[in-house]
């Protein structure tokens, strides 16, 4: 029985179109950052995977291949979900990630296991630090809530300032897609950044 259950796993992994190395571009303000994405099949039959950007491999949740749709989720920094979806033709990903800053276009090419095993080609994923001018939203005097009314849970860090009496506080989360805001506190120009 063992035996059936793992050749059924390994028949899986062979038939589904979308299990295998994907070499991946997200489209950001003024430029690209390379991905590598992996799908695999575990051994219960399920979707399993990794996307490896940045210096970091995140572990994907909820993968879901069907009518030719790929879908997961994963976690990343201060716990944020970030959406993917695209639709495979051939050996293309068309699709795009989605969260808190809305849509943003991704596409990916299929990288072939005798590409993978070429010394002479490189896969290995690069990205060059720092963004390109105009990448971030900036905030400019956003507005503020009083702390009472503030739908923020307690253990949800913030960046807080006080000049002269008055005092503002910026959440880590929004600050995480933003990175820099522009404001006054206490009559004097402020800028924030993450």
């Amino acid at each position: 029985m063992v035996l059936v259950v793992l050749a059924a796993a390994g028949v899986a992994e062979e038939k589904s179109p979308i299990v295998g190395t994907w070499s991946m571009k997200t489209k950001r303000r003024g430029g690209e950052i390379g991905a590598k994405l992996v799908i695999r099949v575990d051994k219960a039959g399920a979707l399993t995977g990794e996307w490896q950007s940045l210096g970091r491999d995140l572990k994907l949740e909820n993968v879901k291949f069907a009518n030719g749709v790929l879908t997961f989720d994963r976690t990343v920094r201060q716990g944020m979900t970030i959406g993917f979806r695209a639709k495979l033709e051939g050996d293309t990903l068309t699709g795009a990630h989605s969260g808190s800053m809305g849509e943003i276009e991704c596409n990916g090419k299929r990288i072939s296991e005798a590409d993978l095993e070429d010394p002479a080609k490189d896969f290995e994923v690069n990205s060059v630090r720092g963004a390109p001018r105009d990448a971030f939203d900036v905030l400019d005097h956003p507005k503020m809530t009083k702390a009472a009314d503030a739908k923020l849970g307690s253990d949800q860090p913030v960046i807080g300032i006080e000049i002269d009496g008055e005092a503002r506080a910026y959440p880590v989360r929004v600050m995480g897609s933003h990175e820099v805001v522009n404001d006054h506190c206490g009559n004097q120009p402020i800028a924030v950044s993450w």
